[in-house]
């Protein structure tokens, strides 16, 4: 049965899952945390027409009174709202040191070796996080930075892993198999929701780390880092792949030729794309929560299934732009870099637009709900966008440019939720929110327009060794 597959399908299975299970120790503390403090007071608006915790009937939600009993969830930590952003954050600090490095290392030692040892590694801290929190944030904040430190390196790898098992033709549904962390998104905050009810939030990270821990396993039983060296493919699939990559990826293992890579104007714009994109959804993953429970007034299992929907959206619209894309560039007499500045309309600006609408939604939580499903379900079309330019770009060194992109863009992980804890440290109200999805509008709106102007889709001199050895 499983030599009956294609080979590149247990390959994009795989990245599927390294991308899920990657995206489960990343986020889960977004939900984890409101059963771990003391919930803040919410407050009511200046604007008296426009509450932050619906009262009336219609909601139908369970909500505490100030006299109530908390549930008894576990321990409970008096944490201010600013130490909980550095807590969401801790994660986004190691995963500024883990991308360069990461890619870089896949390129030489291979993907194989780097995304399966990380990711057994950040099964081990996610299973340490209720003793470290015992001990004291500090602890805490340490075990998340070290996390983030091995998560930094899992796309990187894959993207160096895709570089060496996609078709051209495929490229754009292969990248779209590293958006199985959005598909983490959809069923962690659920799953988390059950267990945090069921056992309580310690249990919540032993449950979930050793599922990342025992997929660790199956990844090095299941995963090779080329066709070439794979035992089970099949000679036609062998001959497909490798003679539709042709000679744009090298076998032989080189360094990134830095400063080209860095002076390069078209690279530069991908970067500044993917740094908004990184910025917009770093917001939504790691603030959505909140933003469910403290001013729409979810109660903490409502709130995991509510704020999965938006993630759902851009699963399903990113296999749809992915296909289409990928149709689109079928034909080699295509401009393929006007095909990726037209998808920035909705990867990008799009959601811009969208975001910037949530300020405006009043109590309305099913409108925001829809807000937010069709800004994440838009931003699906990253998969032809920032998410596969740098394949165009220079597919020799996929993993380690990826790295630098993500090593810039990462720096909004833990920028952008301090900004947030500060913002709502003086008054948690919705004209504090508005505030908040302006920044994430200029965040998508201004990286697309830099990459309108400026990008591209044509390989780079510096992805072949002529150009290397002369400079």
């Amino acid at each position: 049965m499983y030599d009956a597959l294609p080979s590149r399908l247990v390959i994009g299975v795989q990245c599927f899952l390294a991308t899920w299970c990657g995206f489960v120790v990343r986020i889960c503390l977004s939900l984890l945390l409101l059963a771990m403090v003391y919930p803040s007071k919410a407050e009511v608006a200046e604007d008296r027409s426009i509450f932050l915790v619906p009262v009336s009937a219609k909601n139908n939600l369970t909500t505490l009174s100030a006299d109530e009993p908390l549930p008894d969830y576990g321990p409970r930590y008096n944490w201010s709202q600013a130490i909980q952003g550095h807590v969401l954050a801790a994660y986004f600090y190691g995963a500024v040191v883990g991308p360069f490095p990461g890619g870089m290392l896949s390129e030489f030692m291979g993907a194989r070796l780097v995304v399966g040892v990380t990711s057994l590694g950040a099964a081990v801290f996610t299973a340490l996080c209720p003793l470290a929190a015992e001990a004291g944030v500090g602890w805490l904040i340490a075990a998340r930075v070290l996390t983030g430190v091995l998560g930094g390196a899992l796309y990187p790898s894959l993207h160096a892993l895709v570089a060496q098992w996609s078709p051209p033709q495929e490229k754009g549904r292969f990248v779209w198999t590293l958006f199985g962390g959005t598909f983490g998104s959809v069923v962690t905050w659920p799953m988390c929701s059950a267990i945090i009810e069921a056992l309580g939030w310690k249990a919540c990270f032993y449950i979930l780390g050793g599922i990342v821990g025992l997929w660790s396993i199956l990844w090095f039983v299941t995963v090779y880092d080329s066709p070439s060296i794979h035992p089970r493919i099949t000679p036609d699939e062998l001959n497909y792949i490798t003679t539709s990559i042709g000679d744009s990826v090298s076998k032989e293992k080189r360094m990134l030729p830095f400063w080209p890579v860095m002076t390069s104007c078209p690279f530069m714009a991908l970067v500044a794309l993917h740094f908004g994109n990184l910025g917009g959804l770093f917001f939504q993953l790691t603030e959505t929560p909140k933003y469910m429970s403290e001013v729409l007034g979810f109660d903490l299992k409502k709130s995991g299934g509510f704020a999965s929907l938006p993630h759902l959206m851009r699963l399903l619209f990113g296999i749809v732009f992915s296909t289409v894309g990928d149709w689109i560039l079928a034909d080699p007499l295509r401009n393929k870099t006007l095909v990726r500045k037209l998808f920035v309309i909705p990867s990008h600006l799009i959601p811009a637009v969208l975001m910037a609408a949530l300020g405006y939604v009043g109590t309305n939580e099913a409108f925001a709900v829809a807000l937010l499903s069709l800004s994440l379900g838009f931003n699906g079309a990253a998969a032809v966008t920032n998410l596969a330019n740098h394949h165009d770009l220079a597919p020799n060194f996929a993993g380690s440019l990826y790295g630098i992109m993500n090593t810039i863009g990462s720096c909004t992980g833990f920028v952008f939720p301090a900004v947030v804890g500060y913002i709502l440290e003086q008054s948690n109200t919705v004209k504090q929110w508005r505030i908040i999805f302006f920044i994430g509008f200029g965040l998508y709106f201004v990286s697309g327009l830099v990459f309108i102007i400026f990008g591209s889709a044509k390989m780079q001199p510096w992805n072949v060794k002529e150009a290397q050895t002369a400079s």
